[in-house]
């Protein structure tokens, strides 16, 4: 059954975890790397240390591997007992340490490799002049967000590059609720585009929403468009993370044959 749901923390979460049973939660949180925002999502799985019967114990553990799906994409489990073992910082370290993120020197040392190390960038480009820009960042962020949540109806949206090579921006393109078909008649053949898109797969008897991640990347595209794609490509990714698969191509009859 549905408990409850929140704008706050994963301590608030947890605060709305009944203490005589077990409950499931998805958070949210963001992880700072690189000077850029990346959104993470933890499952939680909340069995309180008292107050569980072993009777109830051993029913919900025949359930658990039907209930975890249902959660899924997300980028770390929790198996919490009691409220102060998890977080928002502790959730952070977790997913940093497991993904390689987390420093693993002293800021010191950081700073000392700074001062004797600078990175050469084709071009003359500059570490400021590789810092994605937006058209509408929070309006790009509100139409991912929709994609993902199971009750609006939008199932897809498309973002781009728009502008020259000294004034390139990323911004949103399209969305829609028409599927994979709808989706791959927005592409437009002026420059490379990221896709959202959001299918209902069944497995194992069950309902299990997937995320695809789609680069649509048209043959005609010009050169220059092409390297200026491959500065922000990292940066343009973490937008659509997580998601399940990456669908890479220039060809749109590839996107409606992979979802027919």
């Amino acid at each position: 059954e549905f408990t409850g749901s929140g704008n706050g923390d994963v301590s608030e979460m947890l605060g709305a975890c009944p203490d005589d049973k077990v409950a499931y939660g998805l958070f949210r949180f963001t992880e700072i790397y690189d000077k850029q925002e990346h959104v993470k999502f933890g499952f939680v799985h909340w069995s309180p240390a008292n107050g569980l019967s072993p009777i109830l114990k051993a029913t919900i553990s025949t359930h658990k591997g039907a209930i975890t799906p249902q959660f899924r994409p997300f980028h770390h489990q929790f198996y919490v007992e009691n409220r102060s073992e998890l977080d928002e910082a502790r959730a952070v370290d977790a997913v940093a340490s497991l993904s390689g993120t987390k420093s693993k020197v002293t800021d010191r040392k950081a700073e000392k490799k700074k001062s004797v190390y600078q990175r050469k960038m084709i071009g003359g480009a500059t570490k400021e002049t590789q810092t994605l820009q937006y058209v509408d960042k929070e309006e790009l962020r509100v139409a991912i967000a929709n994609v993902r949540n199971d009750s609006m109806s939008e199932n897809w949206v498309i973002a781009g590059f728009i502008g020259d090579k000294k004034n390139v921006q990323f911004g949103l393109k399209g969305k829609g609720s028409g599927g994979a078909k709808e989706m791959a008649g927005a592409f437009d053949e002026e420059s490379i585009q990221y896709g959202l898109l959001r299918t209902n797969e069944k497995v194992d008897g069950y309902d299990t929403v997937k995320f695809t991640l789609i680069q649509y990347q048209p043959s005609a595209m010009p050169l220059t468009m092409k390297g200026i794609v491959g500065v922000y490509h990292g940066a343009v990714t973490s937008m659509f993370t997580p998601h399940h698969a990456n669908l890479n191509t220039s060809d749109k009859q590839d996107i409606l044959n992979k979802f027919a």
